[in-house]
C-alpha cells in the first residue's frame, strides 16, 4: 500500500484531470455513472498523493511546537525575579484579596486592576506553590495556555482532518507569547472561553432536553468564569441571542448558558456597579472607535501568520479594495498614528524619515484589518444556515469589536481574548510547508517580543 501512495506522489493530476475530459469528448464515457466514478477515482488519486508529503510537514510542526513549548518555559524560568510591566498591578490585587478579603479588595480604592477576580483567586489557591512571586507565578499562564490549545483541539476536532495542527497554530501569534510568559490576566480567561466554545458547538449524540440544559449549564458555567478573569468576554451574549432567535432547537441550550452565566458573573457588575472597578470608572469613558481600527488590523496579521492560504487564495478585487480601505482611513483618520511602533520609529529616525515610513506602512497594516473583516463577513453570510460555524463567527467579530470599550488605552494583547474564537473556525486547515514558515517567523517574534517586555518597568493597563 505504502509503494502504491508513493507511486500516486508522482502523478499529474493536472493531466488526470484533463484525460477525463479527453475521454469523455471521445464518446467513451457517454455513461454518466462512468464520468462520475472516474471523477471519483481522480478525487480519491489526489488525497492520497496529498497523503504522503503530509507526514514530514505533520513531524515538523509537531517538532517546531514542542520546540516552541520548550523556549517558552526556558523563558520563564530565566525571566526576572522582578515584577515587569502589568505584572505590578494584577499581583498587587493578588495580595489586597489576601491581606482584606475578595470583596473588599475588588472595592479598594487601591486595586489598580481592571480585571475581575479570576486572576487572584487562582493566584491565592496556587500561592503555595509559587510563593506569590515570580518567577514561580508565570508558570500558571504557561499551564493555561497548553490548556487552551487542547480546548480549541478539542472544538476542532470533529470538523477538522488536521484539528492538531489547527489548534497548534495559536503559538504562531506574537502576542500570545507576551500574554503567557508573563502574569497577566488574559490567558486563564482565554482557556475558559475555548472550554465555553468546546462544549456549545461540539456536536452532541442526542438532543433531549436533559442533553441541551446540562450543555447549557457547563457552557454557561465557563462563559461566567471566563468573563471573571475578563469582562471583555460579556459581548459573548450576543452570538448566544442571535442563534436562539435563528435556530430554535438550541434555544434551550443558549438560554440554559445565558442563565447560568448570569448566575456566576453577574454579582460582579452589580458590586462594581459598573464594568470596572470604582477606583477605575472615572477613565472607563465613551467607546474608542480607534481601538476598533487597532484590533481588526492586529487580528488581520494575526489570522494571516495562523492560515496564511486563506489570504493567498483572496481575490484580487478583494485584496485591492481593502487596500484602498486602508489608505483612506489612513489618510483621513489619523495617518501615520494608526501604525503601531511609531513613536519607536520616531525615536530611531529623523521626524520626515519616520513619518514617510509609517504614511507607506499604515495602509497595508489597517489594509489587513479590512481584509480580514471582509473574509469574516463573507464567511458569515456563507454559513448562516450552519448554527455551530455561524455561532463561532460572530464571537469572532463581537470579541474583535470589544477594544472599542477599553477607552482609556489599547494593547496589542487584548486581540489574545479573540484568539479562541478565530482558531476554532480554522475547520479547513491543512498543513503545508507555508503554515509552518508563518509558525516559525510567528513564534520567533513572539519570543523576541517577550523577551523586550521582561526589561520593561510597570507601565499602565
Amino acid at each position: 500500500m505504502h509503494s502504491a501512495i508513493k507511486r500516486l506522489r508522482v502523478l499529474d493530476i493536472n493531466h488526470s484531470n484533463s484525460l477525463v475530459s479527453r475521454i469523455r469528448a471521445a464518446g467513451l464515457a457517454d455513461n454518466m455513472n462512468f464520468f462520475v466514478y472516474t471523477h471519483r477515482l481522480i478525487n480519491k488519486c489526489k488525497y492520497l498523493a496529498r497523503l504522503t508529503a503530509q507526514p514530514s510537514i505533520r513531524l515538523a510542526y509537531t517538532l517546531w511546537s514542542v520546540a516552541c513549548a520548550g523556549i517558552l518555559l526556558f523563558m520563564i524560568v530565566f525571566s526576572p525575579s522582578a515584577e515587569v510591566y502589568d505584572e505590578t498591578y494584577h499581583m498587587g490585587l493578588t495580595r489586597l484579596v489576601q491581606s482584606t478579603g475578595l470583596r473588599e479588595a475588588l472595592c479598594s480604592t487601591q486595586n489598580q486592576s481592571a480585571a475581575g477576580p479570576l486572576f487572584p483567586m487562582l493566584h491565592c489557591v496556587l500561592s503555595p506553590l509559587t510563593g506569590g512571586l515570580p518567577p514561580y507565578t508565570r508558570f500558571v499562564n504557561f499551564g493555561f495556555m497548553i490548556a487552551s490549545i487542547g480546548a480549541i483541539y478539542l472544538t476542532l476536532a470533529p470538523h477538522a482532518n488536521y484539528a492538531r495542527e489547527a489548534a497548534v497554530s495559536l503559538l504562531a501569534v506574537p502576542q500570545l507569547w507576551k500574554a503567557t510568559g508573563m502574569t497577566l490576566t488574559e490567558i486563564p480567561a482565554l482557556f475558559f472561553f475555548s472550554v465555553f466554545m468546546m462544549v456549545f458547538v461540539r456536536p452532541a449524540p442526542s438532543m433531549t432536553a436533559v442533553s441541551c440544559l446540562l450543555r447549557g449549564l457547563l457552557a454557561g458555567a465557563s462563559l461566567g468564569v471566563a468573563i471573571l478573569g475578563r469582562q471583555t468576554y460579556l459581548v459573548a451574549v450576543a452570538p448566544l441571542v442571535m442563534t436562539a432567535i435563528m435556530h430554535r432547537h438550541l434555544r434551550l441550550q443558549a438560554a440554559a448558558t445565558l442563565c447560568t452565566m448570569g448566575f456566576v458573573c453577574g454579582w460582579l457588575f452589580m458590586l462594581w456597579g459598573g464594568l470596572v472597578p470604582p477606583s477605575l470608572q472615572s477613565v472607563d469613558s465613551g467607546l474608542r472607535l480607534r481601538h476598533g481600527l487597532f484590533s481588526f488590523s492586529y487580528l488581520g496579521v494575526a489570522s494571516f501568520l495562523i492560515w496564511p492560504h486563506r489570504y493567498l487564495q483572496a481575490s484580487k478585487s478583494l485584496v485591492a479594495s481593502a487596500v484602498a480601505l486602508g489608505l483612506a482611513i489612513t489618510l483621513l483618520a489619523g495617518g501615520p498614528n494608526f501604525l503601531p511602533g511609531h513613536g519607536t520609529l520616531l525615536r530611531l529616525l529623523p521626524a520626515p524619515l519616520a513619518h514617510g515610513a509609517a504614511m507607506m506602512c499604515a495602509p497595508l497594516f489597517l489594509g489587513a484589518g479590512s481584509l480580514w473583516v471582509m473574509m469574516l463577513a463573507r464567511d458569515l453570510v456563507v454559513s448562516v444556515r450552519s448554527p455551530g460555524t455561524a455561532f463561532i463567527l460572530m464571537n469572532t467579530l463581537v470579541l474583535a469589536l470589544a477594544p472599542v470599550k477599553v477607552s482609556h488605552l489599547f494593547s496589542s494583547r487584548y486581540i489574545v481574548g479573540t484568539l479562541g474564537a478565530e482558531c476554532s473556525r480554522n475547520t479547513d486547515f491543512e498543513p503545508s510547508w507555508l503554515h509552518l514558515v508563518a509558525l516559525v517567523c510567528g513564534s520567533l517574534a513572539g519570543a523576541m517580543s517577550l523577551a523586550t517586555h521582561y526589561s520593561l518597568n510597570p507601565g499602565p493597563g
